[in-house]
C-alpha cells in the first residue's frame, strides 16, 4: 500500500539474512561498545532496522519473524 513504512519480510533464505543482517568489522566494533548481551543485542536490531528499513522501527514487533533477530544475535557474537 501506498504510504506505509518499508518493513521486514516474515521469512527469509538464509543468504537473505547473511546479506541484510550480517554485522560488518565497523558495525561489530560498534556493537561490542555496549555492556551487556542485552544491549549489544538491542544495538544490533536497532542498527540493521535502520540501515534495512532506513528507520527505527516502534517496537521489535514489527521485525517479523523471529529468525530474523535470532541471525542478527547471532552475528553480533551474542548467544
Amino acid at each position: 500500500m501506498e504510504g506505509e513504512y518499508p518493513r521486514f519480510k516474515s521469512s527469509y533464505l538464509q543468504e537473505e539474512l547473511a546479506e541484510a543482517f550480517q554485522l560488518g568489522p565497523d558495525e561489530f566494533d560498534f556493537v561490542f561498545r555496549y555492556r551487556s548481551d542485552h544491549n549489544r543485542h538491542g544495538i544490533a536490531i536497532w542498527l540493521k532496522s535502520l540501515l534495512n528499513l532506513g528507520y527505527f522501527p516502534e517496537t521489535l514487533v514489527l521485525l517479523g519473524h523471529k529468525s530474523t533477530m535470532r541471525f542478527a544475535t547471532r552475528s553480533a557474537g551474542i548467544s
